[in-house]
């Protein structure tokens, strides 16, 4: 699944995952917290970069179903 359809991943931060070799959902799920945080240079408005990790999981497992 595409990482721009977790919420609150847009333009910019899609840009700098695939930069980073992030293009799927499941990419994005293999990276830790600190390693998202690196990548998307932790300009998350206050949230943190974990929130999106769980995002994408929520995602994915809705997909799933």
């Amino acid at each position: 699944m595409e990482i721009d359809r977790v919420y609150g991943i847009g333009k910019a931060f899609t840009d700098r995952l695939e930069q980073a070799g992030v293009h799927t959902t499941m990419d994005l799920m293999k990276k830790t917290p600190a390693e998202l945080a690196e990548i998307i240079r932790n300009k998350t408005k206050g949230i943190p970069a974990e929130r999106y990790l769980v995002r994408a999981r929520n995602l994915q497992e809705a997909a799933a179903k």
